[in-house]
C-alpha cells in the first residue's frame, strides 16, 4: 500500500473508539506490525507533554515540529500552543498529516513541505518551542535514518529563531547503546553526552530523561522516562547477582547517559511546568512528610496507553516519600483513575490498607484532573526469582482474605447475565465477521442456559491481579497490591486468580496467552505445581464443575477486553491468534460434560 493510499484511509478514521470502515481497510491492507505502528500512533496519551513543558499563563506562541509520526506529534501538541508549524520533508508525509489534522479539526497547524530556513522569517514572531521526536523510527523515512543531521538542523533553528525563554525538545535513540534502531535499518542516533555538551556551549540548561525502552514508530510520546539525575531504585527484584549488578549500574545517574534512548528539554531560562507547580502544593508536602528544604522533582513518567500519564515524583535525594500522580487526558483514562481512587478509598479503613497505596489528593489543577497516591515500597518479581512460589501463595492468600470480606454466593439471573457476561462477548463480536458473530451468539446463548439459576461467587476483585502489580520486599514478604483501576465490588472473584495463572504460565513456559488458555485454563489441566499455588485460594470459589467451566469461558472474553483495545481487534492476525483457536476450544468444551 502506497503512502498516499495510507494517507487516504487515515484521513477517514474518526475518533470514535468503535473505529471505522477505514480502519478495517487499513488492517486488511498491511501486515500486523506495520498496521499496528501506524494505527497506534493516533491512540496514545496526548496529555503527556503537559507535565513537562513550560506552563506559561499568557501567550503560548508558535512551535515548530520536525514531524516524524504521521502528524501525531504535531496533533498531540495542538492544545499546548497557539500555532504549530508541522514541517515535513516529503509531500506524501505532509498529505497524510494534513488529513489527520483536518479529521480532528486542528486548524492551528500549518503543514509545510521542504521549507527553507529563511521561510521562518515570514511567520509572525519567533518560535516558542522546537521539537524533534526520533527520526530513525519515522515510518515514512522522510528525514532519513540518522538523527544527527536532523539534530544539527534543529540546533541551527534554535540558535536563530527560538525566543529567549523558549524550549528545545529532542527525543532520539542513543547510538552508543542502541546502534540498531529497527530491524533492517542502519541509521545512527545521537550520542547524548555529546549533545549535552553542545547545548551547554549554547548556554542551554538541560533536563534529561532516559527512556526505559527504545523508541519505535508506535511510541509518541516515549513510553517510559526516568529523570537522569534523580535517585530511583530498580523496580524489579533481581533474580541473581548478575541482574543485581545490572540494576545497580542502570540506576546510577551517570550511567543513564548511555541508556537506549532519551528526551532532552533545553532552555536558556528556568521554566515552570504544570507538574512543577502541582508538586509544590502544600497539601502534598504535608501529607507525605516532605521537608521544606528538599528539592522535589519528577523521577519517572509513563505515557500510558489508557489515556493516563503516570508520574512518580518526590524528594530528589531519597525515595522513601515518593508520590504517584495519575494525569488522565481522555474520558476513558479519567474513569480508570476514578475507579482506582474509589478502590483506595474503600480499602483505606480495612485490614488491607497496609497493602494498598493511600489516596493523598484528587481534584483539578490548572484545568487538568489529577489523582495523587503514595508510592508503595517493594519490588516486582518475575519467573526465576528465588522463592517465587511461596511469594505467589502468600499473595493469593492475601487476595483470598480480602475477597471473603465482600463476597456473595449469587444465583445467576437473566439480569445478572446481561450485566456481567453479555457485554464481554459483545465487545469482541462487534469486530468480527458475520459468521464469527453468529458463533459468538451461540456461545452466549449456551452460557446463558448453563449459568441461569446456578450459583457463583460475586464480590470484590482487583481486576488486574498479576505479578507486575504485586510487590514484595527483598525477603520475599508481600508489601503491596497496586494499580486498582480494574477494581470492582461486584464481579466474578475467580477472575483475579485466573489472571495470575494466565500470565504466570505464559511467562514460565514462554508461550502466548491463547496457548495458555486452550492448553491449561479451559480444560483445567494445570502444569505441575500450579494447583498447589492456587488451590487453597480458589477452593471456596468453585461451586461445581459446570459453573467453574462457565466462569473460565467468560474470563477469556474479560481478558480480551481488559488487555486489548480496539486498535488490535481490527487486524486479521489478532483474530487468528486470539479468537480462532480459542473459539473452537470453547465450542467443544460447551458440548462436552463439564469436569
Amino acid at each position: 500500500m502506497s503512502a498516499s493510499e495510507i494517507a487516504g484511509l487515515l484521513g477517514e478514521i474518526d475518533t470514535d473508539p468503535a473505529g471505522s470502515a477505514a480502519r478495517t481497510k487499513l488492517a486488511k491492507s498491511l501486515d500486523f506490525d506495520r498496521y499496528f505502528s501506524i494505527a497506534r500512533i493516533y491512540d496514545l496519551d496526548h496529555g503527556f507533554w503537559s507535565g513537562l513543558l513550560s506552563d506559561k499563563p499568557a501567550d503560548r506562541g508558535l512551535a515548530l515540529v520536525l514531524e516524524t509520526r504521521l502528524g501525531a506529534v504535531s496533533a498531540s501538541l495542538a492544545k499546548r500552543f497557539d500555532r504549530i508549524i508541522s514541517w515535513h520533508a516529503s509531500d506524501a508525509a505532509a498529505a497524510l498529516s494534513q488529513r489527520w489534522f483536518e479529521a480532528n479539526g486542528l486548524s492551528n497547524i500549518s503543514t509545510v513541505v521542504g521549507m527553507n530556513l529563511a521561510d521562518l522569517d515570514s511567520y509572525d514572531g519567533d518560535l516558542t518551542a522546537v521539537f524533534l521526536v526520533g527520526p530513525g523510527a519515522d515510518p515514512m523515512a522522510q528525514w532519513g535514518q540518522s538523527g544527527e543531521a536532523a539534530v544539527d538542523l534543529l540546533l541551527h533553528i534554535a540558535r536563530a529563531h527560538l525566543v529567549a525563554d523558549g524550549q528545545l525538545i529532542i527525543v532520539d535513540n542513543n547510538q552508543w547503546a542502541y546502534k540498531k534502531l529497527m530491524e533492517k535499518e542502519t541509521g545512527r542516533g545521537v550520542a547524548l553526552p555529546l549533545l549535552r555538551r553542545r547545548l551547554q556551549k549554547m548556554s542551554f540548561q538541560t533536563e534529561i530523561f532516559v527512556c526505559g525502552a527504545p523508541l519505535t514508530t508506535s511510541h509518541s510520546p516515549p513510553p517510559d522516562l526516568f529523570r537522569q539525575s534523580s535517585v530511583a531504585k530498580g523496580s524489579n527484584l533481581p533474580k541473581n547477582w548478575l541482574s543485581a549488578l545490572k540494576a545497580s549500574l542502570l540506576n546510577q545517574p551517570l550511567f543513564r547517559l548511555f541508556w537506549p534512548s532519551f528526551v532532552v528539554i533545553a532552555s536558556k531560562k528556568s521554566q515552570t511546568s504544570f507538574l512543577d507547580r502541582l508538586l509544590t502544593r502544600h497539601a502534598f508536602g504535608k501529607a507525605l512528610g516532605w521537608h521544606a528544604d528538599e528539592k522535589i522533582g519528577i523521577k519517572r513518567l509513563v505515557a500510558g496507553n489508557s489515556g493516563t500519564a503516570i508520574v512518580i515524583a518526590g524528594p530528589d535525594a531519597r525515595d522513601s516519600a515518593d508520590i504517584v500522580i495519575r494525569l488522565p487526558s481522555s474520558s476513558h483514562g479519567e474513569e480508570l483513575c476514578r475507579v482506582n481512587a474509589r478502590a483506595l478509598a474503600a480499602l483505606a479503613d480495612t485490614p488491607w490498607a497496609r497493602l494498598v497505596p493511600r489516596l493523598v489528593d484528587a481534584g483539578s489543577f490548572a484545568g487538568r484532573s489529577y489523582f495523587a497516591e503514595t508510592r508503595c515500597a517493594g519490588f516486582e518479581v518475575y519467573s526465576g526469582t528465588n522463592g517465587l512460589a511461596q511469594m505467589v501463595v502468600n499473595a493469593c492468600e492475601a487476595m483470598s482474605d480480602l475477597q471473603r470480606s465482600i463476597a456473595t454466593q449469587a444465583t445467576m439471573t437473566s439480569d445478572m447475565f446481561a450485566r456481567h457476561v453479555a457485554p464481554l462477548v459483545d465487545d469482541v463480536a462487534r469486530f468480527c465477521t458475520p459468521d464469527v458473530r453468529e458463533r459468538l451468539a451461540k456461545i452466549k446463548d449456551a452460557l446463558h442456559a448453563k449459568m441461569l439459576g446456578g450459583t457463583t461467587s460475586i464480590g470484590i476483585i482487583h481486576g488486574d491481579f498479576k505479578l507486575g502489580n504485586i510487590l514484595f520486599n527483598q525477603s520475599g514478604e508481600l508489601t503491596a497490591l497496586i494499580d486498582w483501576d480494574g477494581f470492582s465490588k461486584d464481579s466474578f472473584q475467580l477472575f483475579d486468580f485466573l489472571t495470575l495463572l494466565a500470565y504466570k504460565i505464559a511467562y514460565d513456559q514462554i508461550i502466548t496467552l491463547p496457548k495458555v488458555y486452550v492448553a491449561h485454563l479451559l480444560p483445567w489441566r494445570l502444569p505441575s505445581g500450579y494447583n498447589e499455588l492456587m488451590g487453597p485460594a480458589i477452593k471456596d470459589l468453585v461451586r461445581d464443575d459446570e459453573s467453574f467451566l462457565c466462569v473460565r469461558i467468560v474470563f477469556w472474553f474479560a481478558l480480551l477486553r481488559a488487555r486489548f483495545d480496539s486498535v488490535y481487534k481490527y487486524h486479521e492476525s489478532w483474530h487468528e491468534e486470539y479468537m480462532a483457536p480459542v473459539l473452537v476450544a470453547i465450542e467443544l468444551a460447551l458440548k462436552e460434560p463439564a469436569g
